[in-house]
């Protein structure tokens, strides 16, 4: 059996508890990261073993996420993150835009750094949409 974990930055309240909800009905871990963990490598918030905490320069020292959402699965396939997305979109509480999967590579990131590099996508998916 696999181990499922989620983990969010920035959501409402009636976000967060359509989170929550939704992992536990998936027996999937689920937890907010604190304002003072976002410049802490995911791997080390996922309890990846070996994965240091500081991300060195996979990190933005000065933002803080204040104003930003994400959703950051760990555990997941494709398959479930689709149910996971539809049983959220289901609660009806809002979207998140930023959603992303715990990878080797992205390990070494911080959620902050994380964020920044989904933002630059987004904002080339919106230039080109153009």
């Amino acid at each position: 059996m696999k181990i499922r974990k989620v983990m969010s930055v920035g959501l409402s309240s009636a976000k967060d508890t359509a989170v929550k909800a939704v992992s536990q009905f998936m027996g999937a871990n689920y937890r907010q990261i604190k304002p003072e963990e976002v410049h802490k490598t995911l791997g080390s918030l996922f309890g990846a073993v070996g994965v240091d905490e500081n991300p060195g320069e996979y990190d933005i020292p000065e933002n803080q996420l204040e104003n930003g959402e994400m959703i950051i699965f760990a555990g997941f396939d494709g398959d479930d993150i689709n149910f996971f997305l539809e049983k959220f979109r289901k609660m009806k509480v809002g979207t998140v835009l930023f959603k992303a999967l715990l990878t080797e590579y992205n390990a070494l990131w911080s959620p902050v750094f994380l964020y920044s590099e989904l933002e630059k996508e987004q904002a080339e998916i919106d230039k080109s949409e153009k």
